[in-house]
């Protein structure tokens, strides 16, 4: 199964980047050092004895700040310790989730286009691919508009079979930066449900930098 990745194409770019002297626009490195409260932060926890691993789950003092955190965004309270799992990066939880509900031989659905960490989850589990393209509407004065792209809600119940086992969400969208509207998510909420078997991975690692325009 890892044989059928190829080579990533972040690592790829950098390469280049590298080899070249480009500026590289594909990953978001930072140009400033780490700040020096976050580095006496990491030095004080280790002074205080903060240097073993945690739960599988995650450290409870921070499981619980996101819960205090989340609760009042999901309308719900959320016990830290139940309901909230932390991890290495956004990639490791992505591919955690779809080994965990992915099934050899059954289906993850994308909207195209789509990080291609998602494509390489899939294929450690075993399951195919298949995508349902964002579509551009006319541009409004003179320009292309993030808010613009769409699903085609019939596209993407069409696309849906019995193997389907997930819906892959991206929002804000890593690549035009679409922000779904809450009755976007609403319609697509509505096609999942004409389809108990599918489960719905929000990928939302951009959601803090979400701004009006």
């Amino acid at each position: 199964r890892l044989r059928a990745m190829g080579a990533n194409v972040f690592a790829h770019f950098s390469g280049l980047g590298r080899a070249h002297g480009a500026v590289n626009l594909g990953q978001g490195f930072p140009s400033f050092g780490t700040p020096a409260f976050v580095q006496q932060a990491g030095v004080d926890a280790i002074l205080a004895g903060a240097n073993q691993y945690a739960r599988p789950g995650g450290n409870p003092d921070i499981l619980e700040k996101l819960a205090a955190f989340y609760s009042p965004i999901f309308e719900r309270e959320l016990d830290p310790l139940a309901n909230l799992a932390t991890f290495n990066g956004g990639q490791e939880g992505i591919v955690c989730a779809m080994l965990a509900f992915v099934d050899a031989g059954e289906e993850v659905l994308v909207v195209e286009p789509f990080f291609d960490a998602y494509n390489n989850a899939a294929t450690l589990a075993g399951a195919e691919l298949r995508g349902v393209p964002l579509r551009p509407a006319p541009a409004r004065e003179g320009r292309g508009w993030a808010a613009d792209w769409s699903v085609d809600l019939e596209a993407l119940d069409a696309a849906i079979t019995p193997k389907t086992k997930l819906l892959v969400l991206n929002t804000p969208q890593t690549f035009v930066g679409k922000s779904y509207t809450e009755a976007e998510l609403a319609g697509i909420a509505d096609v999942m449900r004409r389809h108990p078997q599918g489960l719905v991975i929000s990928d939302e690692g951009y959601e803090v930098m979400n701004y009006p325009t």
